[in-house]
């Protein structure tokens, strides 16, 4: 559960860079509540999370960093196909 930020705020202090947020209307497709729970997972498989959020925020930050490129294909692709 996140508390006091959000996840992007998590991203701008590690980046050190602000959000530019652009709201839109949601998408059939976007998810607008979960329920989303672990606790089976947890009581049948013993699994348990080994990565804080904000650890594998700054991974995914660096991952992305290291691989612009790809990361820059990937939204033009996105974008060739209206977001869809």
């Amino acid at each position: 559960m996140l508390q006091g930020r959000s996840i992007h705020q998590m991203i701008e202090q590690i980046t050190g860079k602000r959000a530019a947020i652009n709201e839109q209307p949601f998408h059939n497709a976007d998810m607008k509540a979960t329920w989303a729970n672990i606790d089976k997972a947890s009581a049948k498989l013993g699994w348990r999370p080994e990565i804080r959020l904000e650890e594998g925020l700054r991974d995914c930050v660096a991952w992305y960093r290291q691989h612009r490129e790809l990361a820059r294909d990937a939204v033009e692709a996105f974008s060739m196909t209206g977001g869809q």
